[in-house]
């Protein structure tokens, strides 16, 4: 299993809240670098591709996939469902775990612990199915053969753009796990903070990273746990606290 997962790593330049949000600086690095790197922590991943378009604006991507050495899938810009199911039956991977380009603090430790949860023949791990962690660190990992079932079956135009409704209007035809926090951190650390703001969608979202960023030395190599701590002591600084979540998916 150690380095037998494929990450596909979800990226478009449109955004209809904060254009090229994956593209912005934090910390002198992309949004998308800084996912790039943490997933590179992981001890069990082998190969990353960016899911991208056919878009010219995300040409951008490409050349930082390029420059970064990780591989680089172009498809439709409505059927994510359709690319990231292409980008995975590139690799030689029996199992991928999905990230998406605007949630830039993906935890590591979470996506080893989906890797490993792969050894029970799951074919869909997530640490949404029952949230317990901040919005915005999220993984979902899939079965490549449940991805090809998904993806002939789904005709759905919501299942085609957000890939995880079908496995969970459908769950009782996959054999699905869910990840807690407390799974990967301990009983006695981190439990629910599902209340915690950690993607990136808003201008708040992008100064309050910025704000994070000007407190640690390096913030690309933070894991959940402190980031949660940080949030905790200082919320004069977190001012996305009061942003919606535009969708739960």
């Amino acid at each position: 299993m150690k380095n037998s997962i494929t990450v596909v790593v979800q990226a478009r330049m449109a955004s209809t809240r904060l254009p090229g949000k994956v593209m912005l600086p934090l910390d002198g690095s992309p949004v998308l670098e800084h996912i790039i790197q943490r997933v590179r922590l992981s001890e069990y991943v082998g190969d990353i591709v960016i899911a991208t378009t056919f878009d010219k604006s995300d040409d951008i991507i490409a050349e930082l996939a390029d420059r970064l050495d990780v591989g680089v899938f172009r498809g439709s810009s409505d059927d994510v469902l359709g690319r990231v199911t292409q980008a995975a039956l590139q690799s030689s991977s029996e199992w991928v775990i999905r990230v998406t380009g605007d949630n830039p603090f993906v935890d590591p430790r979470l996506i080893d612990h989906i890797s490993m949860s792969f050894e029970e023949n799951h074919d869909y791990v997530s640490n949404k199915l029952d949230r317990t962690w901040p919005v915005g660190i999220d993984a979902d990992g899939f079965s490549v053969s449940s991805l090809e079932e998904a993806s002939e079956a789904s005709v759905n135009p919501l299942d085609r753009e957000h890939i995880t409704p079908y496995y969970i209007r459908n769950r009782s035809d996959f054999d699905t796990h869910n990840v807690c926090v407390s799974d990967v951190y301990g009983q006695d650390s981190v439990q629910n903070v599902s209340d915690i703001r950690l993607t990136l969608d808003e201008a708040k979202d992008y100064i309050t990273y910025q704000n994070l960023c000007s407190d640690f030395e390096n913030v690309m190599y933070i894991d959940t746990k402190t980031l949660v701590q940080y949030i905790d002591q200082n919320p004069e600084n977190i001012i996305n606290a009061s942003v919606t979540q535009r969708t739960k998916y």
